[in-house]
């Protein structure tokens, strides 16, 4: 059975929608013949301005919605599909408004900001889809906050151990323990870190006073968890870093384009 997600919501009703719409607008304008070039300030520019005006609130709202917790009207993945879909479908709109004129104005700042935020949201649809399934809070692995407690708890049992040792053992755990700091440079730049070798391990292991030897093992089973939690701490920031960096872009950006988009509707009034 098919997932449903915001993209085939409902069938693609959505899509469908907006895809019948586009093919409407189109048939329209290229039946409209006004007095010169087409332009906003013929009727059907007007028309399509005020639609992708309203369009603009629209993707504005999603915003509220999203943190309505309670709304019984709409379900939080239906709004994001209409959210999606009208997004691309303004794309093609705003052009026909204008009759295809751009220029050095607040229209096409308007226009240049709404694109930049349309682009932004679908890098975020993109995100979504390829490295939301990555997060291990969502396969059963834990958060973030939840692994570096596992690691503490880890690092405690390890030094632990080590307590009254012998010098064997100490060297042994200085050879293959590590410390480790989660940082966004490191999960961005590092790759991830490889477990002692088995055959290595083995050698010191057997190295060791007999008495010390069963905690030689213990010590290196924690080792081998050390470096799972530690890769699995990299990788949660990071993919953590991907899916909140468009979100950080693409908010400001569709604020600044509705503000331009206000501004642009004031100067029209003001200025005819």
């Amino acid at each position: 059975m098919r997932q449903e997600t915001i993209l085939n919501y409902k069938n693609f009703l959505w899509l469908w929608i907006h895809l019948g719409a586009l093919i409407v607008v189109l048939i329209i304008y290229a039946l409209h013949d006004p007095i010169g070039a087409p332009n906003g300030g013929t009727w059907l520019g007007y028309s399509y301005g005020i639609i992708a005006a309203l369009g603009m609130c629209v993707l504005m709202w999603f915003g509220i919605r999203k943190r309505s917790f309670f709304s019984s009207k709409t379900t939080l993945k239906g709004a994001l599909a209409v959210h999606v879909w009208l997004g691309i479908f303004l794309l093609f709109l705003v052009p026909l408004h204008s009759g295809f004129s751009f220029g050095a104005n607040v229209h096409t700042l308007a226009y240049i900001l709404m694109v930049l935020a349309i682009f932004t949201g679908i890098w975020g649809a993109i995100n979504y889809f390829s490295l939301a399934p990555e997060v291990g809070s969502h396969r059963g692995k834990g958060n973030l906050k939840e692994l570096l407690q596992q690691l503490d708890i880890i690092s405690s049992s390890i030094d632990a151990l080590t307590i009254q040792k012998s010098k064997k053992f100490i060297d042994l755990t200085r050879m293959f323990d590590f410390t480790f700091q989660p940082t966004l440079k490191r999960a961005l730049c590092q790759s991830m870190m490889s477990a002692p070798v088995p055959r290595d391990v083995a050698a010191f292991v057997s190295d060791l006073n007999p008495s010390e030897k069963d905690e030689g093992v213990n010590l290196i089973g924690l080792i081998n968890r050390k470096y799972e939690l530690a890769n699995l701490i990299i990788e949660e920031t990071r993919v953590h870093f991907w899916l909140k960096l468009w979100l950080y872009l693409h908010v400001p950006i569709a604020v600044a384009a509705f503000a331009v988009m206000v501004i642009h509707i004031i100067s029209i009034f003001y200025y005819r």
